[in-house]
This record gives C-alpha cells, structure tokens and sequence, in this order.
C-alpha cells in the first residue's frame, strides 16, 4: 500500500507527512525498487535516469548533476550510454537502485533482492547524498 501497488481497503498512512491516499503527492516523497528490475531494454542508464528525474519534478543543472553524482557513485558512468537490455544481471539492480534515488527522495522501498546489494554495496557510498547539489531546496517542498 505505501509504495502505491495496492490501495488500502480502509484507514491511512503517512508518507513523510502526506497521506497515501493522495498518491501523486505521496509517490513523490518516495524511491521504489521492487523485487524485479524496472528498466526498459531500449532506454541507456542516462535516458532512465533522465526520464524518471524529470517526472520527479527535476530539471536543467540541477537534473544533470544528480545523473552525474548517480552513475559515478553506482558504477556505471561507463554505462550510462549502453541500452540496458546489455546490462549485467547486477548493473540492472545498480540502475534500478538509481532510479529510486533519483530525486533524493526521503523514503526508499527495496524489494528483497536488494537488500543484501544495499548492505554490501550501496550503504557504503551513502555519504554522497551529503554532496551539495542534494542540500539544496528539496523538490517535495516546492
């Protein structure tokens, strides 16, 4: 229910302050990686990641550097111009992690495969969200 894949049948919950029920608003203050990789086999990391951050209200330098700041920190600058159809099993699951976070949303969901890659790969570059293009004004507030 919170990530939006089912409604509930009776009372509410919160995400970051806003109601599930308002799911446009309440589906902008979260990044979902389901248990399945979400990527199209025709698109390049950078054509997702460009597609999802401007669907999260993102634009211009501002869009640009969290692409940027994403590939580098997942590992997949070299990538980022590949169709994702050619991606390792495992650079698929680094892509849909990136797409969760593109935005700096304040709530992530990762579905089960992606906890272990969380703990083992991802917890250790959490510093880059520290980076200053992630302090600016946040999206959610506009």
């Amino acid at each position: 229910m919170l990530t939006g894949d089912t409604h509930p049948s009776a009372g509410n919950a919160f995400i970051y302050g806003v109601s599930i029920k308002n799911q446009i608003e309440a589906r902008r203050r979260i990044g979902y990686c389901p248990q399945f990789d979400t990527v199209f086999d025709l698109l390049t990391a950078y054509e997702h990641l460009k597609f999802y951050g401007t669907v999260k209200g993102l634009r211009g330098k501002e869009l640009e550097d969290q692409i940027r700041v994403l590939l580098k920190a997942l590992s997949l600058s070299k990538y980022k111009n590949r169709r994702a159809g050619t991606y390792s099993g495992g650079n698929k699951r680094k892509l849909s992690v990136a797409i969760a976070m593109i935005g700096n949303p304040p709530v992530v969901f990762l579905g089960m495969q992606f906890i272990s890659f969380f703990f083992f790969f991802f917890l250790p570059i959490l510093h880059i969200f520290n980076l200053d293009i992630f302090k600016k004004k946040k999206w959610w507030t506009q």
